[in-house]
């Protein structure tokens, strides 16, 4: 995933430098943004853009959040009851 984005970044006109930059320093964890970033600053869009760009992009994690919460917390009883028999 790296090297895809690296060669992404260079490919619209940064530098390795810049993409070590997007990745290292700027703490972009999800590869969505990384390409996300190079590709709206790019074409010259405004990092306001882009904030709003990712903001509805991480909105689908509040959607898998809610959507798992009952697996989730099943999970966490089971271990936990597991924990408690365990060390008693």
């Amino acid at each position: 995933m790296a090297f895809a984005f690296g060669l992404s970044a260079v490919k619209l006109g940064f530098s390795p430098l810049e993409s070590l930059f997007f990745s290292c320093i700027i703490y972009i964890y999800a590869g969505a943004r990384q390409f996300v970033i190079t590709a709206l600053l790019s074409a010259g869009m405004s990092l306001w853009v882009y904030a709003l760009t990712v903001m509805v992009m991480d909105a689908r994690h509040s959607l898998y959040g809610s959507a798992l919460h009952h697996r989730i917390v099943s999970i966490y009883i089971i271990i936990s009851h597991c924990y408690y028999l365990e060390r008693n």
